[in-house]
């Protein structure tokens, strides 16, 4: 089964980053849905569903690929601000951030080395910081 299904998939555009952003709506009018016995919510559910395994099974994969790419361009802000908030986290216990008081760089220093001087990458400007 799993290789009949491969062999259908073959030259369909597939799964990308923006059919699975529109499961996010599906999601979410299911739910107010099934809250507030709205029908008009599942009929826009499934109005959604339909077109994400329209795109999936496409054949015209230039226009799925240019649909992704202008959902990538628009949500590009986004996703970087989520990104660096994830280093961040995921850093926190090893490093501290400080920004250069010259250029306003952010850069990251080990913890618990005292008194560092730090030489910016972008300015060349030297400080010291206390970590």
């Amino acid at each position: 089964m799993k290789e009949k299904f491969r062999k259908f998939m073959v030259g369909r555009y597939g799964a990308d980053a923006f059919g699975r952003f529109l499961l996010l709506p599906v999601l979410i009018l299911l739910i107010i849905g099934y809250v507030k016995l709205n029908r008009y919510c599942h009929i826009g559910a499934l109005v959604i569903l339909i077109y994400i395994y329209y795109r999936m099974f496409s054949r015209n994969i230039s226009a799925r690929y240019r649909e992704n790419q202008k959902f990538l361009d628009l949500t590009k802000p986004i996703r970087r601000q989520i990104n660096y908030i994830g280093i961040r986290i995921r850093d926190r216990k090893d490093y501290k951030f400080t920004r250069c008081p010259y250029c306003n760089l952010e850069m990251r220093v080990p913890k618990n080395k005292g008194k560092v001087i730090i030489k910016c990458k972008k300015c060349k400007n030297t400080f010291e910081f206390r970590t």
